[in-house]
């Protein structure tokens, strides 16, 4: 009879708040895809604003994300919220001769997304003067980006409640595996605050509807 209630009182606490240890082990976001594109500022102007003319050597790495959130409702049929919902983003950037490997790493926080069951989307990107900093004379071709690997988990109060990989694009191998190893290795670069959300970039005007709510940093 304890072990029963003490069961009860574990998934009331999930489904009641979606806080707290139980997350560790529910999988809230999931079937993630991740695709990686290369764009040139759109160069936006306005009446009041000279407009500069854009580099067209300097060009940004996006990231688009699609994913499926899990379905939980309350007693009503009202969908319930996580909140606060963090995308923690490590990025290995493809390989330069004669340079070390690179990861870039960033996080997102969100104020809520609903666990609605339905596909919902995330964009982010990679800087023109990152690139040319940390991997000079990288042409941002198809090639590349097939080199490029990307991982992404999702985190409620520090604990991991889904994530997913970009995968390689005719080849075979362990994504995941090469980024968590080049994090581990000594004599990777890794370089934290380098991914840019929506919010950031001249990008982030456009389709506001389409993506969730970022949560500005104090």
């Amino acid at each position: 009879m304890k072990n029963s209630r003490y069961l009860i009182l574990t998934v009331s606490l999930f489904m009641g708040t979606l806080i707290g240890l139980q997350a560790q082990t529910v999988k809230m976001f999931k079937d993630v895809t991740i695709k990686a594109n290369v764009v040139q500022d759109p160069g936006f102007s306005t009446g009041n604003v000279k407009l500069r003319p854009v580099n067209k050597n300097q060009r940004w790495i996006e990231l688009d994300v699609d994913y499926t959130t899990a379905s939980a409702h309350q007693k009503n049929g009202d969908v319930r919220w996580a909140t606060d919902v963090v995308m923690k983003y490590d990025v290995l950037l493809p390989r330069i001769p004669g340079h070390p490997r690179v990861v870039l790493s960033g996080k997102v926080q969100y104020w809520a997304i609903p666990l609605d069951g339905n596909v919902h989307h995330a964009q982010v990107f990679i800087h023109p003067r990152m690139l040319q900093r940390y991997v000079p004379g990288l042409r941002l071709s198809k090639s590349a980006m097939n080199d490029l690997r990307a991982m992404l988990t999702f985190e409620l109060n520090e604990s991991p409640v889904g994530g997913g990989v970009m995968k390689m694009r005719g080849k075979k191998g362990n994504p995941a595996g090469e980024v968590r190893k080049a994090l581990a290795s000594p004599a990777t670069k890794k370089i934290k605050d380098a991914i840019f959300n929506r919010d950031q970039t001249p990008w982030g005007i456009i389709n506001l509807g389409y993506y969730e709510l970022i949560k500005t940093k104090k």
